[in-house]
């Protein structure tokens, strides 16, 4: 590690926000002032909840950090949630849906999982692959133990 970062005095403190309830969707407005974008990070813990985190130089050696855990909301459609960072206020909008299961969002749910909240990777059309790959195994195992019992029977 460096002598500047051991050198580093930090004050750490905790933004205000705010959840608002709308049609079809929820905001989460966090207040960071004096924060840029490139000094935010938002991270997927586990399934329904993240961490946003940030840390900027104030002055010298002197630094403002903050760390903050959020639950997302129950019926959140993950696979749609965006963040819009303006005039010192995080707002994070997340639609609702009743039904709609993200395939993207399953790499939160391992143990240990997570990772840069908007860098999720796990492709759904890789998801759906190994879905069909798996029915049709099952499938053919199924033949495959009905025609051996069956030949068994009839002597064919």
């Amino acid at each position: 590690m460096s002598k500047a970062k051991t050198d580093r005095s930090h004050e750490d403190f905790q933004p205000l926000f705010d959840w608002k309830r709308e049609d079809g969707f929820d905001t989460l407005a966090i207040n960071l002032p004096g924060f840029k974008k490139e000094q935010l990070r938002i991270q997927a813990l586990s399934c329904g909840k993240m961490k946003i985190s940030g840390e900027r130089q104030i002055d010298g050696n002197k630094w403002s950090r903050f760390q903050k855990d959020f639950h997302v909301p129950e019926n959140c459609n993950q696979c749609e949630i965006s963040a819009k960072f303006e005039n010192g206020t995080l707002n994070m909008t997340m639609p609702r849906t009743a039904t709609q299961v993200c395939w993207s969002t399953l790499e939160c749910c391992k143990p240990g999982g997570g990772g840069f909240f908007f860098g999720l990777n796990m492709s759904r059309k890789v998801v759906l692959g190994m879905v069909v790959v798996s029915l049709v195994g099952v499938a053919l195992g199924i033949y495959v133990a009905c025609n051996v019992r069956c030949v068994g029977r009839f002597g064919n």
